[in-house]
Formats: structure tokens, sequence, C-alpha cells
């Protein structure tokens, strides 16, 4: 069986509820193994089998249920109005012939036209509503456009026009305001599409070509000009500049870049001209690749939102067939007024969309991806916001994650009279010529200290030991214990240092010690604020340098010398609701064993990425508390939207039995609670704090 996956834009879905009920009949199509719409972007994730179902004959099925036409690739896809032109032009026109209706019948006592002009409202208005039910009805579905449409037909049929033409409006207008609410929340989003530029310029010989960074292949040479983004993965031919990395690492300074250098797509040059060979297409770039990984979070449902969906499945019908029943049995077994009756029941249609319900979860979960964003995560989906809100404790890796990874210079300890200035400076002209990540250390310790570096003769480096160098006639060597005699061997302590050696003589120990990041301290206090039980450490180091960092930040638990599977182990004994934060390869393991995982995403470091349910960009843990805030907000919003929802549903429908609410009541409060649940999720939005 050969299964495709596809993604491709729509045009505008009308609401969350229209883009559940497409994913479900889409599913049910033969040979199609999974689908997903992204009402908010526009966009359908579907997969099929090539031996069952041909790629065009399936669009043309998808197309033929009447949820969206599919739409053309790139920006200029997407839509630049907020709602549908032809819906606002049949409703402005159904409003001037109702008013013109309206004038007629009581102005000029003109009875009959003014009826004509509202049934011609009520035909324009409610065009599109009939039209989509009718589609609907044609696959077997009962949506909101077959119960407004009932409940227009119902209203006119027992001469309640003025009511019928007022529920065609109000539909209407509210379906153009949600559209809009939806809109300008989409446009709230960070777009990772806007990351990658619009177009990028080929060269072929001695001509430039400007075409789509899509159309790009491996080999391809691209021009890159002055405040241009790299359209790309790929090495800088020629040329060579500041490149602004920070839609991708959120780091703001410039990086510097020569030929030769690898460029990611999404950078933006900031000087001079470059020509960049192309490594990836765009589709397997690093942008590439944080596309996708959005792309999928959606189908990972929080627990909510998939009760939720269960529920409308049944609710429906329910409030359905209860409607059949107010209008059938009070006139059958208790003599009550059939057009009394009939009219409750319309209202009971109109109560019976589940619209308020089901966009409760989805598009507060979108708000929380996109409050997210803004922290520069990716959230994958529903189920990880949940996960967030949750977590108890929390442990971390060490290297790259409470620290940056590289080294510092620590305790200095001196002998034979040598000061600790002189020492460093001795030790760091020595090591002018090693990469090694401790001769760095030294080198930004003279570097702090202002100190210059001494001429030294015969300089060269000791595979495996260290350097040599001659100072004013007298051998000195940095470097490991074997270059100290003996007797001075075994007094050394069992930790990792560098040794300053002249003529045999140990004149200076150099500790070190990993850099903690500067917000380690601050986001451990933090993170202890809102209420963590324990805050700890589970790392691959020794368990001294363990233990010592364990105290240095008072954390709950320390554990050092650990395997990765045997970090996993050591996170299932923490108990339930853990989180787990890490940044490297070998974590990849333990993010899997806890609840909930977060990784620092870095460039060219995807593996823990494809692990984690949270990736954190721009190599920094300033943000962590802030998301474990907004997953508790996202619930508790979640949960206050399907109480308002669902009690919204219960009062309409004890009021329709009691006769005391109208068709356009009941429109209206079914409309305006999804717009209440829409802008009450846009609360997360405002609240999404950063650092």
């Amino acid at each position: 069986m050969a299964t495709l996956r596809i993604e491709a834009a729509t045009t505008q879905i009308d609401c969350p509820n229209c883009a559940r009920t497409a994913e479900d009949e889409i599913k049910r199509i033969e040979g199609v193994s999974g689908a997903r719409i992204d009402f908010l972007n526009s966009r359908i994730y579907y997969s099929f089998d090539q031996d069952t179902v041909h790629s065009e004959d399936l669009r043309k099925r998808i197309e033929e249920l009447g949820h969206f036409k599919f739409a053309e690739e790139g920006p200029s896809a997407r839509s630049s109005l907020p709602f549908s032109r032809k819906l606002l032009i049949l409703i402005s026109v159904a409003l001037v012939l109702t008013l013109l209706g309206l004038a007629v019948e009581h102005l000029a006592n003109l009875t009959t036209a003014g009826r004509v002009l509202i049934y011609a409202a009520i035909a324009v208005g409610g065009w599109e509503i009939v039209k989509k039910a009718t589609i609907g009805l044609r696959h077997k579905r009962v949506d909101m456009n077959t119960l407004m449409s009932l409940a227009v037909i119902g209203a006119a049929a027992i001469g309640k026009l003025d009511e019928a033409v007022v529920v065609v409006l109000l539909f209407g207008t509210a379906n153009l305001l949600e559209s809009f609410s939806l809109w300008k929340f989409s446009r709230s989003l960070t777009d990772l599409h806007d990351f990658t530029s619009g177009q990028a310029l080929l060269k072929q010989g001695d001509t430039v070509l400007a075409v789509t960074p899509e159309s790009l292949q491996i080999g391809d040479i691209v021009v890159v000009r002055e405040g241009m983004k790299i359209p790309a993965d790929g090495r800088i031919a020629s040329g060579n500049s500041a490149l602004d990395l920070s839609s991708l690492t959120g780091e703001p300074q410039p990086q510097q870049a020569t030929e030769g250098d690898e460029v990611f797509a999404g950078s933006v040059n900031l000087q001079g001209y470059i020509e960049v060979q192309v490594t990836a297409p765009l589709k397997d770039s690093r942008i590439g690749k944080i596309l996708r990984m959005v792309g999928d979070v959606a189908e990972r449902k929080a627990k909510l939102e998939r009760l939720v969906d269960r529920f409308a499945h049944i609710y429906t019908p329910i409030v359905v067939a209860l409607a059949v029943a107010v209008a059938v049995f009070p006139p059958l077994l208790f003599d009550g007024a059939f057009g009394v009756w009939f009219y409750r029941a319309l209202v009971f249609l109109v109560i019976s969309c589940p619209c308020a319900l089901v966009i409760s979860t989805p598009v507060a979960v979108t708000a929380a991806l996109a409050a997210g964003s803004r922290m520069k995560a990716i959230i994958k989906g529903g189920d990880a916001i949940e996960r967030l809100a949750q977590a108890k404790k929390i442990a971390f890796d060490k290297t790259g994650t409470l620290t940056t990874g590289a080294l510092q210079l620590g305790q200095i300890e001196c002998f034979d009279g040598l000061g600790q200035d002189e020492a460093i400076q001795i030790a760091a002209s020595l090591e002018r010529i090693s990469n090694h990540p401790v001769a760095k250390a030294v080198r930004n310790a003279v570097s702090l200290k202002g100190l210059q570096l001494l001429s030294i003769d015969d300089l060269r480096s000791i595979n495996g030991f260290g350097v040599e160098g001659h100072v004013d006639g007298r051998l000195y060597r940095i470097g490991g214990i074997e270059f100290l005699n003996s007797d001075d061997r075994e007094t050394q302590p069992q930790r990792e240092c560098s040794y300053l050696v002249c003529d045999g003589r140990m004149l200076a120990r150099f500790g070190f010690e990993e850099k903690l990041r500067p917000e380690t301290t601050t986001t451990i206090s933090k993170l202890r604020e809102q209420g963590f039980e324990s805050v700890g450490l589970l790392s691959g180091d020794r368990r001294e340098i363990i233990e010592t960092l364990r105290a240095k930040l008072q954390l709950d638990f320390g554990v050092g010398q650990l395997m990765p599977e045997e970090k996993y182990d050591r996170l299932r004994t923490l108990g339930d609701n853990v989180a787990m934060v890490g940044d490297g390869i070998n974590d990849a393991v333990a993010l899997s064993g806890s609840d909930v995982s977060i990784a620092i995403g870095r460039l060219g470091n995807d593996i823990p990425a494809q692990h984690a349910d949270v990736v954190l960009f721009g190599n920094s843990i300033s943000n962590l508390p802030h998301l474990f805030r907004l997953g508790k907000r996202t619930v508790a919003l979640i949960r206050t939207n399907i109480i308002f929802a669902f009690a919204i549903k219960v009062v309409f429908l004890g009021l329709a039995l009691a006769g005391y609410s109208t068709i356009w009541m009941a429109v209206a409060a079914d409309m305006g609670a999804s717009l209440i649940v829409i802008f009450n999720s846009l609360r997360l939005l405002r609240h999404s704090n950063v650092d």
C-alpha cells in the first residue's frame, strides 16, 4: 500500500464545526486514512492510499462535499478579505429589500407589494443557506444551514414573515462577524510562512530570474541582496555579510557569515551582496521542518476537545428529536395549538446547533499556540497544553539547558609564589594556538582581566596532552595531569583540572566549570513561585559536579553519571505530572519518558525537538514559567468557554419550551455565544508575557 500525505491550501471555511464535519466526511471516503483541517489558516492535511484512489479524483470528491474548494499555494492564496464577498453582497441586497418592503407596506400601504419584497429579501439572503443545506442533505448531513433553512421556511409558512427575514439577516450578519473575528484571530498568529522570502533571485549565467523559493533545487545559485531574506538553506558561494537569525534562534545579535559558511532560509541579509548555493529544497529546510511540525500539532487534540467533539455528535440529533417531539406530541396528546408548538420546535432547531460548544476548545487552543509562538515556542497541540497545566515536578538536563555549555575558569591555586594574574597570563599565552574548550576559557579569562599575551618561543601543541613553549628561556607547559611528576600526580584532586608546569614543577592548578545561563536562577525561582513541588537536575556529568550545582541552585534533587536510559528510569520514579527540559541528542530518551517534554531547539539539532511536546527556540529558558502559566490559563479558559456555551443552550432550550424565546432571539444567542467564546479566547494573546 502506497500512502501519500498531502498538504494544500483551501478557500475560506465557514466555522470550526464545519471543519470538523468536513474532516469526518473526508475520512469516510474510500482510501482516505486521515484528514485534518486548519480552518483558521485555510489549509487541509490528508493522507490516502494511491492504489485505491487517484489524487485528482479524490480532490474532486472532497470539493463535492461542499465545504470548500482547493486554492492556489503561496502567500497570495491567503484571503485578503476577512469574509465572503458574495455573502456580504447577498446580505446587503437582502437588507435593502427588507427596508424597501417595510417602507412600501407600512408607509405606502401597499401590503402585497411589501410582502413580495420581504419574500424576495428572504430568498436573496437565504440563498446561500439553502444551497449549503441542499448539498449537506445530498451527503446525508444535517448542519446549521439545514436547521436555519427549516426555521426560516417554517416561520414563513406560518405567516411570521418579519421573523423569517430577521433570522436570515441576523444569521448572515452573524456569519460575517464570526468570519471577521476568526480572520483577525488568524492574523494574530505568528505566520511561519512569513519567515520565508516571497521570491528568490535565481542566477543563471549572467541572468537573474525571479522565481518562487519552492522551485529551487539543490545546487542552484541564488542572489541575496541587502535587506532580503535567504530563500533556502545553503552555503555562501560568494561574498560575506552579517545575518539576522532572530526568526530562527531568537538571538538579536547579528551573525557574521563568509564564503563557505552554512546559512538558513528565513535569515535576513543585513549588509552587502551574497550568492548562496542551495543545499536543500525549501520543504526540507530548517524552516520547512518547523512548518511541518506546526502543521502536525493540531492533530494532537486536548482531552477536553475530544470530549466536546463526542458530546457534539450526540447533542444535535437529540435536540432535533426533541424539536420533533415538541411539534407533534403537545397538539396530539394535550390539544395544544399546532402553530404555537410548531414555532417552539423551530426555536429548538436553532438551539440544536453546537457551534459555540464545538468552537470553545479549538479556538482557545489555537490562541495558546499563538501565544506560545510569541515566546519562540512551538507547542505541539492541545494535549501538550493540558499537560503543561498539570505539571507539578520538573527535571532539567545540565549542559546546554541550565548552563550555556561553555566552560569558564573557576578556582585557581598557585604555588611557588606565582600570582594568579601572572599564572593566567602565561597560560593564555601558551593556549593561543589551541581550540580546546579549556583553552578558550583561559583566553576569555585573560581578556576579561585586560592582560596582554606574552611572547612565546618554540610554541607547539602536544597532541592529547597540551601545549608547551619557552618564556624568557624557561620551558612552560599547560595541560593535563600527564605533565606532572609522579609525586605531584598522587596529591591531585579527583576532578578535571589543567596544570601550569615549569621545568617539571607545578606552578598553578586551574579548575573549570560550566557557565550558568544568566536566566537560570531567576527561572528556577519563578517556577517555585508557581507552586512546583519539586525542581531538580538529571545529568550524565560527574556526581560531585552535579551535587555542587544542586547546592548552588538550591534544587530539590540532583543525580549525576546517568546514561540516557537511566535518566528515563529516574523520571519514572518521580511519579506523575513530571516535566523534563533538555537540549541534547542524549536527552531524547528521557524526554519521551516525561509527562510533558520541553526541548531547547538549536540549528542543526533536530532530534530532541522531534521527541518533545514543546520546542523552545531562542536558546533561552527564561520563558519556561510563562509557558506553564499559559497552560494553566488555557485550560481554565477552555472550561469557562464550555460552561458558558452549554449554559446558553440550556437556558434557551428552557425558554423555548416555555414559549419565552423567539427564533431571532435564539439565533442571536447562538451566534453571539460563538463570538463571545472567540473574543474570550483572544484574551490569551493579551496575557502572553515574554522575557
